[in-house]
């Protein structure tokens, strides 16, 4: 089967996702109070909502050229701004979560160099995002604890443990301890005997990570950054539920904010339209809020998202490759 062919049925399984999730979220609501809902958002909190969107393309390309440091590659700031907002668009067709990364891999390698080190510092950088994401749940679910969230409090709980025992495990993968578990070593003998080769695929990319950890200033300040978007994307969501005239405090924001925000880029969904809404309207509906209410708080972030990606098709049509590019 041809790969356009493969990606087709792809994102047709995706949309078709999208299709029933929102088709059972509407059996669930009431249409004349989404109608209602939709009248009242105040233009001024989405305008706000969406200015921080744009805003943290620049902290994010920021961070993302500060870990490149590791790398020979050499690109500006505006360039790989202007790469965010073109893989934007690209994530728009692929699947939701690592369609972004797929496409500024593409983007900034050119499938041409230093391809296994970019991808080391795209996995760094996800790792110090599902971290501060994680970090940014648990931290008012036990300190803050809400108890209208009596009910899944425990699974809730449950899973950001195991969440960040995950996140821990990569963590020393990367920085080359895990290299020294008797299963990582034996996994590694194994490879290295079906493929004929000393350097297996786990190896190379495990050298290309602990080039990106070598420097723990690189990654302290990655970090910050990690901090600095977060809070970006706790603003952008407590600025929409504001536009939709409903009132959580900001320690629920938090936590809930960075929790939708993580399982919305499940890739199963197109660009995580049916599972952020439905998230949202039962999170509205569990703090005495509208669901309504809840839902045009997702589909007001999912236009934010179109419009970034329709930024960045508009940079795609005039875009020429890396003319500023150097290599050391």
């Amino acid at each position: 089967m041809k790969k356009s062919r493969i990606q087709a049925i792809t994102l047709l399984v995706r949309l078709v996702a999208s299709v029933l999730l929102i088709l059972l979220l509407s059996r669930w609501l009431d249409l004349d109070e989404m109608k209602q809902a939709a009248v009242r958002i105040h233009l001024g909190y989405f305008l706000l909502s969406l200015v921080l969107v744009l805003s943290n393309e620049v902290v994010i390309a920021s961070r993302l050229r500060g870990l490149m440091g590791a790398m020979k590659l050499r690109l500006s700031l505006a360039r790989v701004i202007r790469i965010g907002f073109m893989s934007r668009f690209y994530a728009v067709f692929l699947p939701s979560g690592i369609g972004l990364l797929l496409a500024r891999w593409y983007k900034v390698t050119e499938n041409r160099v230093e391809r296994l080190d970019f991808a080391a510092v795209t996995l760094t950088e996800k790792i110090l995002f599902v971290s501060v994401t994680l970090i940014s749940v648990a931290i008012p679910v036990i300190l803050f604890p809400d108890r209208q969230i009596q009910s899944i409090y425990l699974p809730l709980l449950t899973s950001i443990i195991i969440l960040l025992l995950a996140v821990t495990a990569c963590l020393s993968f990367c920085t080359g301890s895990f290299g020294t578990d008797q299963a990582a070593v034996s996994l590694e003998t194994a490879l290295k005997r079906v493929l004929r080769k000393e350097i297996t695929p786990i190896s190379a990319l495990q050298g290309a990570l602990r080039n990106v950890f070598s420097s723990p200033g690189r990654i302290t300040k990655a970090g910050l950054f990690s901090v600095v978007i977060q809070a970006g994307i706790i603003l952008r969501i407590g600025f929409l539920i504001m536009a939709v005239g409903a009132s959580l405090p900001w320690s629920t924001v938090l936590w809930l904010g960075s929790f939708i925000f993580l399982i919305q880029i499940i890739p199963v969904s197109f660009s995580g339209l049916g599972i952020r809404e439905s998230a949202f309207a039962f999170a509205f509906q569990l703090y005495g809020l509208k669901a309504e209410e809840g839902t045009i708080v997702g589909l007001l972030f999912f236009l934010q998202a179109l419009t970034a990606a329709g930024i960045g098709g508009i940079l795609e049509l005039f875009d020429r490759g890396h003319p500023d590019r150097t290599a050391e």
